[in-house]
C-alpha cells in the first residue's frame, strides 16, 4: 500500500543511500530493496566492494534502477525550465508531467494550482538542449548511465539485469502480484531510449575531457 501511495515520479534530489544505516539499525527489518537512480546503484555496488561498509548493504536483497535523463535540478530551475516550454508562470504551476507521444517527441501536461490543465508537444531533442541550459549539475553531467545498468531490475520499461533480478520478478507474477502479458514495444519508445542512452554517455565523454584538459578532476567508472 506504502508502494502504491508514493507512485509518480517527483524530479528532487534523494540520499536514498542514507537511509542504509537506519535500515542496518533496525532488528525489525530483516530484507529490504533498494530503489533509486543509477547514480545511486553505481554507488551502492561500489559499497558492496568496500570493506568498510559491507555492513550497510547486506540486509539489501534487490537492487532496482529507474532510468534517468540526468535533468536532475532544483525547485526553482524545474519552475523556469517548465515555464520556459510550456508558457506558464512558475510560481502558478502544481504539477508537471512528461510523456512519450509518437516518432521522437514529448508531451507536457502542466496543472496550475488555481485549476485548469495546459498541454504542449515537443521534439524529445528540443527538450534534451533546454536541459543542458538549465543548471544541471557539474556531476550529473559526468554520469553515463541512462538506464541503471548495474541494477537486478530497471523500470520504466521493464528490463531483469541478473538472475536474481530475474527470479524476483517470476515470482511475482507466480504469486499475482504482477501482470505479464505479450507486447510490441513500441519503435518511438527504442528510438526514445536510444537517444537518451546515448546522449547521456556523449554528454559524460564530453564533460570529463573538458575537465581533464582543465585540470579537475573526474569520476571513475568500473
Amino acid at each position: 500500500e506504502d508502494v502504491l501511495r508514493s507512485a509518480s515520479s517527483k524530479y528532487v534530489f534523494s540520499s536514498v543511500l542514507s537511509l542504509l544505516k537506519e535500515i542496518y539499525g533496525d532488528e525489525s527489518i530483516r530484507s529490504a530493496a533498494l530503489v533509486g537512480l543509477p547514480c545511486h546503484i553505481h554507488a551502492f555496488r561500489n559499497m558492496e566492494l568496500h570493506p568498510g561498509t559491507e555492513h550497510l548493504v547486506k540486509k539489501v536483497a534487490y537492487v532496482i534502477s529507474l532510468n534517468c535523463g540526468g535533468a536532475n535540478l532544483d525547485e526553482e530551475h524545474w519552475k523556469a525550465l517548465v515555464e520556459k516550454l510550456t508558457g506558464v508562470n512558475g510560481e502558478d504551476i502544481a504539477s508537471f508531467r512528461s510523456r512519450k507521444v509518437s516518432g521522437t517527441g514529448l508531451r507536457f501536461t502542466v496543472t496550475r494550482k488555481g485549476g485548469g490543465v495546459v498541454e504542449k508537444e515537443m521534439p524529445l531533442r528540443t527538450y534534451l538542449a533546454e536541459i543542458d541550459r538549465s543548471g544541471i549539475w557539474e556531476r550529473c553531467r559526468m554520469c553515463p548511465d541512462y538506464s541503471g545498468e548495474l541494477s537486478d531490475i530497471t523500470f520504466g520499461m521493464p528490463v531483469m539485469r541478473t538472475p536474481r533480478g530475474e527470479e524476483a520478478v517470476l515470482s511475482a507474477v507466480k504469486e499475482g502480484a504482477l501482470m505479464r502479458s505479450s507486447f510490441k514495444r513500441r519503435a518511438s519508445q527504442r528510438v526514445i531510449d536510444m537517444v537518451m542512452s546515448r546522449r547521456k554517455k556523449w554528454r559524460a565523454k564530453r564533460t570529463m575531457a573538458r575537465r581533464e584538459k582543465e585540470g579537475k578532476r573526474v569520476p571513475r567508472f568500473s
